[in-house]
């Protein structure tokens, strides 16, 4: 078994070799006449027709166009194959060479030496490495760029928020003791129990004046005011400037309506309801 590789190797070897090679391929073009003959004989054909083809074969063979001619064509195949291949590339090279320089001499309006032109396409590349890194540095930059704008629109936002929450803060605080908001002349109406009272009244400030014919006689101090803006709402109380600023009336969470007071109050243990129309 060994043999019979080793002998398949060796027949591998010889017909790979490219002077065997060669001569097959030379004997082939120079005696083509026999394998055409080959190759159309058909073998149910009679004996004579056979006899006939046999005859033409070993009369077509000779000694100088089946070993000479195709020994010599395969010589000289093997020796100026390399060398031809050779002139071809390097006449390829040159070629690619001589087109670049020309190429360079018409742009640049001169002759450009190979060396000088390999410099710079040399230089080039590095330049344009350089470039590449560069670009690329400036895309990570301009990356975080956009992070940190993003992140300081949202610092702005909130900015906003706490700015708008702290200016409605001072709003509420700058309202808390407005007095403003009640003062004027007003009719209050008290619905007691059994009846039903009123009286015209001027609130000036901290002031509160009874109308007596068509003068106002003080007869209140308003303290401890406050007024809710969210909710709409004021809380204070009246004390008789007469009875040394003892509670006279509370009122707790009147809600402001247009021009009206609506709510209750409180009186030595009572409660009423009250409604304060301006007029």
């Amino acid at each position: 078994m060994e043999k019979l590789t080793d002998l398949f190797v060796n027949l591998k070897d010889r017909f790979t070799s490219p002077l065997i090679f060669s001569f097959l391929i030379s004997w082939l073009v120079v005696n083509w006449q026999i394998p055409v003959a080959l190759f159309w004989y058909n073998g149910n054909s009679q004996t004579g027709v056979q006899l006939e083809l046999m005859s033409y074969v070993s009369n077509t063979l000779d000694a100088f166009g089946s070993f000479l001619l195709p020994l010599i064509l395969a010589i000289a195949y093997t020796i100026l194959n390399p060398i031809l291949r050779n002139w071809i590339s390097a006449f390829y090279t040159w070629n690619t060479r001589w087109g670049e320089t020309w190429n360079l001499s018409i742009s640049k309006g001169s002759k450009v030496v190979i060396s000088k032109y390999l410099s710079l396409r040399k230089d080039y590349v590095e330049r344009t490495k350089i470039l590449d890194e560069i670009i690329s540095r400036e895309s990570s930059t301009q990356e975080r760029l956009n992070e940190t704008e993003s992140a300081l629109l949202s610092s702005r936002n909130e900015m906003n928020k706490v700015s708008e929450e702290l200016s409605n803060y001072r709003r509420i605080r700058d309202n808390l003791y407005n007095i403003d908001v009640i003062r004027g002349n007003w009719k209050r109406v008290v619905v007691g129990a059994l009846n039903e009272q009123s009286e015209n009244i001027e609130i000036n400030g901290t002031n509160v004046s009874i109308r007596d014919g068509v003068k106002f006689d003080q007869k209140y101090q308003i303290n401890s005011f406050t007024y809710n803006v969210e909710g709409r709402t004021v809380r204070f109380m009246l004390l008789l400037i007469k009875e040394a600023n003892m509670p006279f009336y509370s009122f707790e969470d009147l809600e402001l309506r247009h021009d009206e007071m609506v709510g209750h109050e409180y009186k030595t243990g009572s409660r009423s309801e009250v409604r304060y129309v301006r007029y």
